[in-house]
């Protein structure tokens, strides 16, 4: 005559294959998210290298949006600013180039090692437009009021304020 099966000694048969498939779905989850976040942060990448680009062939196109003595010689109070096609182009490159910035150096964490050695010269550039960054045409707190602290922070100790 046959042994009457319990149902506790039947249930412990099948602990080792839930729990291989509990982990199994669990090592899978954490795949799929690392897998995923890496993706995002290749893709963030991706849109500032293109972004840099974009930056690059206007300065490509008006030469003189990265000479420095453009630069140097820009001037925020000449009464005709707001009519100068060239001085409207350079502050409004400003912009792009500073919210570029803006944008790497959130990527980076604001790690400034991060972004000189892996990305660009950040410090070079910054200096560059310095008048455009410390005199904004329409408000004198609008690059302040508009980025968060960390950048302008970022910003400031590139220009030795800080």
């Amino acid at each position: 005559m046959a042994e009457p099966v319990s149902v506790a000694n039947e249930f412990i048969k099948y602990i080792p294959v839930g729990i291989g498939t509990l982990v199994s779905v669990i090592i899978s989850s954490l795949w799929v998210t690392f897998l995923h976040f890496r993706e995002k942060k290749q893709d963030k990448l991706s849109e500032l290298n293109q972004e840099l680009n974009e930056i690059l062939q206007i300065s490509i196109q008006y030469p003189y949006l990265e000479s420095k003595t453009y630069c140097d010689n820009w001037n925020h109070l000449d009464p005709n600013i707001h009519s100068d096609e060239k001085a409207l182009r350079y502050y409004n490159f400003t912009t792009l180039v500073f919210n570029y910035l803006s944008k790497l150096s959130a990527h980076c964490k604001y790690d400034d090692e991060c972004i000189q050695k892996n990305h660009i010269n950040m410090k070079s550039w910054i200096r560059l437009h310095k008048k455009a960054w410390e005199n904004p045409l329409n408000d004198p707190n609008e690059n302040i009021d508009s980025y968060d602290a960390k950048f302008v922070s970022l910003v400031n100790k590139c220009l030795g304020k800080n």
